[in-house]
């Protein structure tokens, strides 16, 4: 997997964030309405069907391998899963951060 391709992948979600955005509502608070629609399971936590349905919200759609291989990016603190604050840091705060 080419970290290119998953740089891509979060790039357009930024993208798409922005266009659903508005001047009340960051791509911060997009990201959080798009998360709540699709933490069916309500424990903060994203499964890969999950996350296929919050790109698929924001109008984005990849292979399941560079989903698998974002999602393992996500998670910061190694604990085999994601949750939606290590999502909303490496999506919007480090928007400048190349990886």
């Amino acid at each position: 997997m080419n970290p290119k391709d998953v740089e891509a992948i979060v790039q357009a979600m930024r993208t798409n964030l922005l266009k659903l955005g508005s001047e009340r509502h960051t791509e911060e608070f997009v990201l959080r309405e798009v998360y709540r629609d699709f933490n069916r399971n309500k424990e903060g936590v994203l499964s890969l069907d999950d996350f296929k349905g919050m790109l698929a919200k924001l109008n984005l759609s990849a292979p399941d391998m560079y989903l698998e291989a974002l999602m393992d990016k996500f998670d910061r603190n190694g604990n085999g899963i994601v949750e939606f604050e290590e999502v909303l840091q490496y999506v919007i705060y480090d928007r400048y951060h190349k990886y």
